[in-house]
């Protein structure tokens, strides 16, 4: 009886264990811009019950601030995600001014006569110029994100 008891126990405790244990990539959305996350280039380290994530990639910082206030429209046949926010030029450039300030950046002109602005950040180049198929709306762009401004 009591060897039903212990053994019940020690599997209903195991499988408890189990269901509560934080997944990689669970833990590795601690590195990234809420809501969206990505799967973290490197394992968290597990120390006792707390879990420490190796922040590798993911999101520039202050990407978020990009992401506030959005709304979706489409995601396009190459995976693109298209978000639409106001504000114009004027708006769209203060956002991208706060996204990894410390980050390098340089004007580039094109031969029609507009420009891009481009931030190397070390999560990728974070763009922002005038989108040529969206009735030259402003555009703030990483990875596989556009906002329409």
């Amino acid at each position: 009886m009591l060897k039903k008891f212990i053994v019940g126990l020690l599997s209903t405790v195991l499988l408890l264990t189990g269901s509560l244990m934080v997944s990689p990539e669970t833990a590795g959305a601690a590195c990234y811009d809420y809501p969206y996350s990505q799967k973290p280039m490197s394992q968290p380290l597990y120390k006792g019950e707390i879990i420490t994530p190796e922040c590798s990639g993911g999101a520039p910082v202050n990407w978020s601030v990009v992401r506030s206030g959005s709304s979706y429209r489409k995601t396009t046949s190459s995976g693109t995600k298209v978000y639409d926010k106001s504000g114009g030029y004027t708006k769209a450039k203060y956002e991208w001014d706060q996204v990894s300030p410390d980050s390098t950046y340089r004007k580039y002109y094109k031969s029609d006569g507009t420009y891009t602005w481009v931030k190397f950040t070390p999560e990728g180049n974070v763009n922002l110029h005038r989108s040529h198929t969206d009735n030259m709306r402003w555009t703030v762009e990483w990875n596989i994100e556009k906002y329409r401004y």
